[in-house]
């Protein structure tokens, strides 16, 4: 059976066209979507919503309802973060949005 997908995303406005292909993955293949944003020195893109529950809402409002999804927001070096939650939540693909 496939593993959990996850993606890696920075909010910013450019990072849609990674979670809409992150959310069709998941659909596609009937997995769980675990959504991380690594919070680095200098902050997240302006008008960017760091909190993960808002986070789970929007997508289930942009992608349905009955998206089963879990996000996490974590302060720290972005590729450890991005590895270290893929490592514990046994994802086996990892999508990224883009970082400036």
């Amino acid at each position: 059976m496939p593993s959990d997908i996850l993606l890696a995303t920075d909010l910013s406005a450019r990072a849609d066209r990674a979670e809409a292909r992150a959310v069709e993955r998941a659909r596609l293949l009937g997995r769980r979507l675990h959504v991380v944003t690594a919070i680095e020195p200098g902050g997240l893109p302006p008008g960017a919503d760091a909190d993960a529950d808002a986070l789970v809402s929007r997508l289930r409002a942009e992608h349905g309802a009955d998206l089963d999804v879990e996000a996490t927001v974590r302060s720290g070096e972005a590729w450890r973060i991005i590895l270290e939650e893929a490592s514990s939540r046994s994802c086996g693909m990892i999508v990224l949005g883009p970082a400036d």
